[in-house]
């Protein structure tokens, strides 16, 4: 290879990495999280509530209709169920409801039909869900706020970055991570093999920081490649439609949408009242049908003549095998979306991003590979501060440089911390709670970014933010142990072990960065110059050095 083309490769390597590392870091160290969204939400819920007895459920259909009666219900959007399972003993329901907006000249009207004709000219209309956990053996209502969103949160941090349009931000990242993944394999290609676990323990700092990345890069190679091509594949595939839309369609989007298993057999609502079937009924038959179980359901123009019931689930059998089945009320027949190549794919490609087509044994090795992934991102961070900060040159630009990207990074593993500390803390009934635990994040996150700017020493902004997280996470486990309502362990004996595995899962990650803590300070401490003892001497050493320069 020339030794031209090598540096191009090292120079889009290293100012690329340095571009995208903190909303990389952001993706990977949420996405390592959201692998276990249903544990980190049943942490936040279970220990909140009572745990429903082994007793028969309430049916769905007289539960619903008793809720949506003391609501101004939107039946042109649709209403989302996930119903109480082995591992999820809570019944969660939002629905779509529509209110007048307050207005100087006008009181809230509390009798808004469905349609918005109903409601004066100009009036603003509040629309949102009400978030409902309840209890299936009674169906007592325990949280209508929806307080706990950190799982939620998350996950879409994970995806959209919490920003505008931000799935194309994401999309891009996912591109130029690509890009810095072959630079990288260009750049070692040939020191794979005979560098491949080479790691300089008692080097410098860069040489260990350089063998660290290296390292972590190979290994999860094949992990960075196919989340590079799939989180490019969801967030920017629009580049792929309007080429194919342009080219093969010639501009007819309902034919390429047939063809790709998207068309939509949901009708539109008949405004015509109906009776409304048994939900558990349906679901329990298309469970039968193909060997599996539902775990999600919306229902579609509920309470109406063209009312549509879709049921997501997993099948036994098979590999990814996902249930999505269509219910019509009218005409009580059924239809699936389970037939087409195309959306088969793309949910075969999407399990292979998520790890749900396995068990938890899949999910910790992503889990492991991801967190393997941000230490290389912080390594590679921390190899660029050292290689330029021993020049003099721009020292403000470093310093802002230095706390955007090893600080950000850092500071995102502390946030994540506290977001987890306030959401145990914060009481379930306070308003406005979820916003608060968001709020806890950013700020942290902020904190930590303006401390990395006054902080000179890369490693000890490392080491602080290790201690910090540990410290926060040692006083999640204790108020586990001792403050929550429902104790862990009986959750464990009444076979929901999520929470105690979360809870363990925290203390481990504590213990984890305290030992990364004192390995760092004592790299520190090794990389540091000791310091020359001031040699003193006496009369007779002067004198004999005296005789001897005379000789």
């Amino acid at each position: 290879m020339k030794p031209e083309t090598l540096r191009n490769a090292v120079d889009a390597h290293g100012w690329l990495g340095l571009l995208i590392s903190i909303p990389l870091f952001i993706i990977f160290w949420t996405g390592a999280i959201t692998l276990f969204h249903p544990e980190v939400d049943h942490w936040a819920a279970m220990p909140q509530f009572p745990i429903p007895q082994n007793t028969p459920q309430v049916p769905l259909t007289p539960l619903i209709n008793k809720h949506i009666k003391t609501m101004n219900f939107d039946n042109s959007r649709r209403l989302f169920i996930s119903p109480a399972s082995n591992h999820h003993p809570y019944l969660n329901v939002y629905i779509p409801v529509i209110e007048q907006a307050v207005t100087p000249n006008n009181s809230i009207n509390n009798n808004i039909n469905n349609s918005d004709t109903a409601t004066p000219k100009n009036t603003p209309l509040n629309r949102h869900y009400e978030a409902l956990i309840i209890d299936p053996a009674t169906g007592n209502t325990l949280a209508d706020n929806s307080p706990f969103q950190l799982a939620g949160f998350l996950n879409e941090m994970h995806f959209t970055l919490k920003l505008p349009q931000g799935r194309y931000l994401v999309g891009m990242v996912c591109f130029f991570f690509m890009v810095v993944l072959l630079t990288g394999l260009v750049i070692q290609f040939k020191k794979i093999i005979r560098h491949f676990f080479l790691y300089r323990t008692q080097g410098t700092q860069r040489h260990q920081a350089n063998d660290l990345h290296n390292v972590i890069g190979v290994i999860s190679l094949p992990y960075g490649i196919m989340y590079a091509l799939t989180g490019l594949m969801f967030n920017l595939g629009i580049i792929f439609e309007i080429p194919t839309l342009k080219v093969l369609y010639q501009g007819d989007n309902a034919a390429m949408t047939r063809d790709s298993g998207y068309t939509s057999t949901i009708p539109e609502p008949a405004n015509i009242a109906h009776p409304m079937p048994s939900i558990d009924a349906i679901a329990q038959q298309i469970a039968r049908d193909n060997n599996g179980s539902i775990h999600s359901i919306r229902l579609h123009n509920y309470n109406d003549k063209n009312a549509t019931f879709q049921f997501f689930g997993v099948r036994g059998d098979g590999f990814a095998d996902k249930i999505n089945t269509n219910y019509h009320v009218q005409t009580q027949t059924y239809d699936t979306q389970d037939d087409n190549n195309f959306s088969n794919n793309v949910d075969l490609l999407l399990s292979l991003h998520m790890a749900d087509f396995a068990g938890l044994d899949l999910r910790f090795i992503y889990f492991v590979l991801a967190i393997a992934v941000c230490a290389m991102i912080v390594a590679g961070n921390l190899l660029w501060v050292i290689k330029r900060q021993k020049r003099a040159h721009h020292p403000k630009i470093l310093a802002l440089t230095r706390a955007l990207t090893l600080g950000g990074c850092m500071g995102v593993i502390v946030a994540t911390a506290a977001a987890f500390m306030f959401e145990r803390l914060l009481p379930v009934t306070m308003a406005g709670r979820a916003d608060y635990v968001v709020l806890s994040f950013f700020l942290t996150l902020l904190t930590c970014v303006i401390i990395s700017f006054l902080n000179t020493q890369p490693l000890k902004i490392i080491h602080h933010a290790c201690l910090a997280c540990a410290s926060i996470c040692l006083f999640i486990v204790l108020m586990d142990a001792t403050a929550t309502q429902t104790s862990l362990i009986q959750l464990w004996h009444a076979g929901f072990a999520q929470p105690f595995g979360v809870s363990f899962s925290i203390l481990i990650t504590a213990l984890t960065l305290i030992f990364c803590a004192k390995k760092i300070r004592d790299t520190t401490l090794q990389t540091q110059p000791s310091p020359q003892p001031k040699t003193q001497h006496s009369s007779y050493t002067i004198y004999k050095r005296n005789i001897t320069k005379g000789l």
